[in-house]
Parts: C-alpha cells; structure tokens; sequence
C-alpha cells in the first residue's frame, strides 16, 4: 500500500509540473513583422512577411547613427500578409535601447476608429491638454539583424472630441530596424 501512494505521488507531481511548465508558454514565436495596437476595446493588427526588404517593408524604427531615439513613422496600407486596415498609420518616438522607458511622442496612431495622440490633440474647443504618458518596453532591439520588438502601454487623446479624454492604449511590435 505504502509503495502504491508513493507512485500515485509520484506521478502527480510529474502531472503537476507539467502542467505549470506548459502553461507558462506564452503566444508561439512569429517570426513575421507586425504592429498591433488595442483601443477602446478593438485590436488593430497588421502582419508582414518577414522575407521583406527594409525597402519593401513598411514597418520600420528608424534612429540616426549618433542617437538612441528613433521613431516608426509608418503608413501601413501595403505588403500586408492578410487583409490591409485601412486607415492605419503610427508615428511613435521612443528610445531603441532595450528595457523600459517613457515614450517621448505618440505623435498619431490612426486606426478605424479614430486617431490618438499623447502631444497633439485637436479636437472642438481650444484646450491644450497636458501630454499623456505612454510607456515602451523594448524586448528585443537587433541592428545587425535589423529588427526591434516591443511593447507599448498608457493612455492617448482621441482626436476631434469635444474635450480632451485620455484613452487606455496598448500593444506589441515586431519593426524592421534602420540605421539612418
């Protein structure tokens, strides 16, 4: 008897670790580029063969050699792998090192929706809000490989609003990644 407890508690330990051990997998590695933003409650993702070239791709952080910011800057209506958002366009500044740190401009990210911004609302009276807070948490930022991965969390304005509300805004990005 004390021999079969000691197999039964055997075995479920054995079920029990790998059960944790498979559950902390996160989402399966993609090796394609691809930015994705979630706003009031709707995702926008637009996905790119990882096979394009910087020049074909138009999804990329670009920095200068003598900076660390760079920014993506990106009108992304072109070269989707599935069916293109329209509209769908980011210009976002931030600092290329890996680690975690405050965006310095969610300039615009144009979605179905609507468009938000962190500096430059523009909406139905003439308020100048303070800027909101975005912050980047760059996981993976490669210049030999040319590719920048991340995250992205904080709130926007939502432009051409009566009065300036911020927004819970945030995301993943995989970006080519070029040297100007």
């Amino acid at each position: 008897m004390n021999l079969v407890k000691k197999q039964f508690c055997i075995w479920l330990i054995l079920i029990l670790f790998l059960s944790v051990s498979c559950s902390e997998n996160q989402e399966p590695f993609n090796e394609n580029y691809f930015f994705e933003a979630e706003v009031e409650g709707n995702v926008f993702r637009q996905e790119f063969s990882e096979n394009l070239t910087l020049d074909e791709l138009p999804l990329v952080f670009e920095r200068d050699r003598s900076v660390s910011i760079g920014q993506i800057n990106s009108m992304i209506d072109t070269n989707c792998l599935s069916s293109c958002i329209s509209p769908f366009y980011i210009n976002m500044v931030f600092d290329g090192r890996v680690g975690t740190r405050e965006v310095e401009v969610l300039e615009q990210l144009q979605v179905p929706i609507g468009s938000f911004t962190t500096d430059y609302w523009y909406g139905s009276t003439n308020v100048t809000p303070e800027p909101s807070k975005i912050s980047v948490t760059i996981t993976g930022a490669d210049e030999s490989k040319r590719v920048i991965a991340g995250t992205f969390e904080g709130e926007a304005y939502k432009n051409q609003t009566q009065t300036p509300v911020k927004i819970p805004i945030k995301g993943t990005f995989k970006a080519g990644y070029r040297i100007l």
